[in-house]
């Protein structure tokens, strides 16, 4: 399911998914050993990696390293920026609500 994330400075509609699991573990075949080592690297990519759209065009995974340097280019700046936000509001559970559920969980002690 594709969540509506917020417009970027461009004005462009950027449309988030979660990566799939193993296609988190597989990009790091595909950047390499050196850059996967890379935090900073790294940490710029993942949040690119929740685009499942932008302006209703499809972006896929990637899964060659020309891919991930496309998907860099054509996020730019301003797609990672909205995806961030994005992230933050539709994938990072609120803690408060998180601690709730966890104490609400059967067998889990007030």
């Amino acid at each position: 399911m594709i969540c509506a994330g917020p417009a970027d400075s461009k004005g462009r509609k950027i449309g988030l998914k979660e990566p799939p699991f193993l296609a988190e573990f597989d990009i790091i075949d595909v950047v390499g050993p050196e850059k996967s080592k890379n935090q900073t690297y790294m940490g710029m990519l993942n949040p690119l990696l929740y685009i499942a759209e932008i302006d209703g065009e499809s972006v896929e995974f990637p899964k060659t390293m020309i891919q991930v340097r496309a998907l860099i280019q054509k996020a730019d700046r301003h797609g990672f920026v909205a995806a961030l936000e994005g992230i933050q509001k539709h994938f990072v559970p609120n803690e408060e609500a998180l601690v709730e559920q966890i104490k609400n969980l059967s067998g889990t002690p007030a």
